[in-house]
């Protein structure tokens, strides 16, 4: 079973193409959502998160409290690594396990691991038979954010700590600029889902 590696900046279109694999029947594994499952109150992620900082970053309801906890990281270097000290490990391993998992299916010839730091990390790009990146032009993804209530402020913040696109673009089997519509992207993923059951 071949692993595709999906990638890109903010705004660029990740979820989408996520949208339009499982459409077509393809897993993806998706780290966000696991992140998200794991930081969950109880779940191994929050349990990490508290050990280190208890309550700091927490709300009233002892939820994660993701605003504070990712402005905290844009200005402190030292949390940002100590947080993914607590959940990389975590989320490689259940990412790991989902992959098993569907190994053994047999049913699948490929699946998709979207992993927004697919290419800072050597344990994910080392694993993935392809590298497929979503990029689309800085205005255009800050307009696409924008849109969904973020700050700009934010926004500035998270593409500053983002690979640049010229990085991700040469680093990238497969590439798709997202300007057009959603029917054009939907086009192009069905397209390169035939080209990857045809993988050898």
């Amino acid at each position: 079973m071949k692993i595709i590696g999906l990638t890109g900046g903010i705004g660029c279109g990740k979820s989408a193409v996520s949208e339009d694999f499982e459409a077509l029947g393809v897993p993806v594994i998706d780290a966000d959502i696991i992140a998200h499952q794991l930081s969950e109150p109880g779940e191994l992620g929050w349990q990490a998160i508290t050990e280190r900082w208890g309550s700091l970053f927490l709300d009233a309801e002892k939820r994660l409290d993701r605003p504070k906890l990712r402005e905290a990281i844009f200005h402190d270097a030292t949390i940002k690594t100590q947080l993914e000290d607590c959940l990389h490990p975590l989320i490689f391993n259940e990412v790991l396990a989902q992959t098993h998992h569907l190994d053994n299916l047999k049913i699948h010839s490929y699946i998709v691991w979207s992993i927004p730091l697919l290419l800072e990390s050597s344990r994910y790009r080392d694993r993935v038979d392809r590298v497929l990146v979503i990029d689309a032009p800085v205005a255009v993804q800050i307009k696409r954010v924008l849109e969904r209530g973020v700050s700009l402020k934010t926004i500035q913040q998270v593409l500053h700590h983002q690979m640049s696109r010229s990085v991700r673009q040469s680093l990238a089997e497969d590439l798709i600029i997202n300007i057009g519509s959603k029917k054009t992207l939907s086009q192009i993923v069905k397209y390169l889902h035939n080209c990857y059951n045809a993988m050898k």
